[in-house]
């Protein structure tokens, strides 16, 4: 009936699912950065924002097991998000299919499935014989973080003020990226913390950018299909949102 097809349509809810995911997996990432800061142990004599992660993380048993425990689980939350967009969108996830080929999304959603991958080795390094690879996997991590945000809205359909949105925050990253490596190298950490903390708060505000525009391409999408059936006398008003519902 009318107020069924008024309702959010399937794609719709797939869209809110995966901003949802992403929202939620923003949060989690920015509640374990201050849990990791909170648990430092000489956060009386020094500001823990004056230390890499690496280091406050190994200076705490409890910092240490929240990063190695919780950090690949919320790092899920891009890749599920991914897979759930692409695939409402038609998409090939990993192997290709009769009309949904790979391309570029693919390249994207490998890089996502990645990140847990990568958060784990960057968090088990700390306090074990591979913690001079720690920088190493910290970097690809923060790297892949930035191109699979990327190749996310690259796919949207309509929010193109978030692809560009999404590409200011992206230059804005590999910007305080560089200057962070050209600090690290040059030996001044203090300010290598600092740029490492700010990197670190890139990621998940990227998240939220992608999760917002989801959430308000479904509602527009919607909006306007009621507003075209609304407005028109040609064909009744369920058989058009039916219509334009299923393109």
């Amino acid at each position: 009936d009318l107020a069924d097809l008024l309702g959010p349509s399937r794609e719709e809810r797939l869209d809110q699912l995966s901003a949802r995911l992403l929202l939620v997996g923003a949060l989690l990432h920015l509640w374990i950065l201050y849990a990791i800061a909170s648990a430092f142990p000489l956060r009386s004599l020094h500001s823990p924002f004056h230390r890499d992660l690496g280091c406050l993380a190994a200076y705490s048993r409890v910092g240490l097991w929240v990063f190695r425990l919780l950090g690949p689980v919320v790092a899920s939350a891009m890749p599920l998000a991914m897979a759930v967009r692409f695939d409402r969108l038609g998409l090939a996830l990993i192997v290709p299919g009769p009309g949904r080929p790979v391309g570029l999304h693919t390249a994207a959603l490998a890089g996502a499935i990645s990140l847990p991958i990568l958060t784990m080795a960057a968090a088990w390094s700390v306090r074990s014989s591979l913690y001079s690879h720690h920088h190493i996997f910290m970097v690809l991590l923060f790297l892949c973080h930035a191109g699979c945000g990327l190749g996310f809205v690259l796919y949207f359909e309509m929010m193109m003020w978030a692809v560009l949105g999404a590409s200011a925050v992206v230059v804005t990253a590999f910007y305080l990226f560089i200057w962070y490596q050209a600090e690290f190298t040059s030996v001044s950490l203090l300010r290598a913390a600092q740029l490492q903390w700010a990197c670190a708060h890139v990621v998940p505000i990227l998240a939220l950018l992608i999760s917002a525009s989801l959430e308000v391409e479904s509602g527009v999408a919607r909006a306007l299909v009621d507003f075209i059936c609304e407005n028109q006398d040609i064909i009744p008003k369920k058989m058009c949102i039916k219509m334009l519902r299923s393109a």
